[in-house]
């Protein structure tokens, strides 16, 4: 599920009664509560915790000499533009960060 650019989030199409849901998102903890929904809009407001995220360190190599992308000895991918909006990635990472 995305949310809107400041967290909001619809879930349409929910039979009345208890209900858990599970909140995640990279760099926070993960958040379950239960509700009880009812007839007509049920609101309910969540808060993330930050979580330390360790990560294993990366190295990039470059070097000056142009090359075509088949002459590189490493695994490259590309990622186009239609695959992006055919996985409806809209995720900016600026309004990920905000809290």
């Amino acid at each position: 599920m995305n949310t809107n650019e400041v967290g909001e989030f619809i879930i349409e199409n929910l039979v009345t009664g208890k209900a858990r849901i599970r909140v995640s998102f990279v760099g926070f903890e993960t958040h379950t509560t239960d509700l009880e929904i009812r007839n007509g809009q049920n609101y309910k407001d969540i808060m993330l915790t930050k979580d330390n995220i360790h990560l294993e360190p990366v190295t990039v190599f470059a070097q000056k000499r142009e090359q075509q992308i088949l002459d590189v000895p490493a695994a490259i991918s590309a990622v186009t533009a239609n695959t992006i909006e055919r996985l409806n990635i809209n995720f900016s990472i600026w309004n990920g960060l905000k809290f």
